[in-house]
């Protein structure tokens, strides 16, 4: 950056690998412009607490997997499977059902509309 090479950078960081520890502490301890996390109404943990620690940094924050992973379309059952060659398929089952339960709970806000839209 002092150089003028780089405007801005910043740091993604995706489930599975400790992510939410790894989050923190790169927001905590590195001086990024711009921060990528995984959040949406159906996951908001541990995407809350990064945009706490991004906060006093003035950090910059840019969401991914807005539609939870499709299930915010309404196109998934409590049948749907992923093949392995599917982005999704590192989901759990476990990940469909407790979603496709949070959506039934909220379908009193849709009226001929899925709850993306």
């Amino acid at each position: 950056k002092a150089n003028g090479k780089v405007r801005a950078y910043g740091v993604s960081i995706g489930p599975k690998i400790g992510w939410r520890d790894e989050g923190l502490k790169a927001l905590r301890t590195r001086r990024m412009d711009a921060f990528m996390l995984i959040h949406n109404l159906l996951e908001q943990d541990p995407g809350r607490d990064f945009i706490e620690a991004a906060r006093p940094a003035n950090t910059g924050l840019m969401v991914r997997v807005p539609h939870s992973s499709g299930l915010l379309e309404g196109t998934y059952t409590k049948d749907t499977t992923f093949d392995e060659s599917d982005h999704r398929s590192f989901r759990t089952r476990d990940w469909l059902m407790e979603g496709l339960a949070k959506l039934e709970k909220l379908e009193f806000l849709t009226d001929g509309m899925t709850i993306g839209q």
